[in-house]
């Protein structure tokens, strides 16, 4: 969880020292992802413990999703004409939940 604190911050710190050049910055957040587990390995203690407000895990493909996503929301279609309108916004998938899009 510091990790991913630690990510946000220098995210929105870049989006905003990096702004004044028409580039942009945001984070895609992963919550909890049902990822591939060798059979021999145990289940971690904290997939026992927290859930996700739809209570399902999210997919890898939910995470790429939501980068695409975020990528066409921050203008990317055209690198040539950059958006800053999505500059330092923290994408969060997580539990199959589409979007959630916090403004910073």
């Amino acid at each position: 969880m510091t990790a991913k604190a630690g990510l946000v911050g220098f995210t929105r710190g870049l989006a905003h020292d990096l702004s004044p050049d028409k580039i942009t910055a945001n984070c895609v957040v992963p919550g909890a992802i049902d990822t591939a587990r060798p059979s021999t390995s145990l289940t971690p203690a904290h997939h026992l413990t927290h859930g996700t407000i739809t209570g399902a895990r999210g997919k890898p493909d939910d995470v790429a999703a939501m980068v695409r996503f975020s990528v066409v929301q921050a203008g990317a279609t055209s690198p040539a004409r950059p958006s800053t309108s999505a500059a330092g916004r923290i994408w969060a998938a997580s539990g199959r939940v589409a979007a959630l899009r916090l403004k910073c």
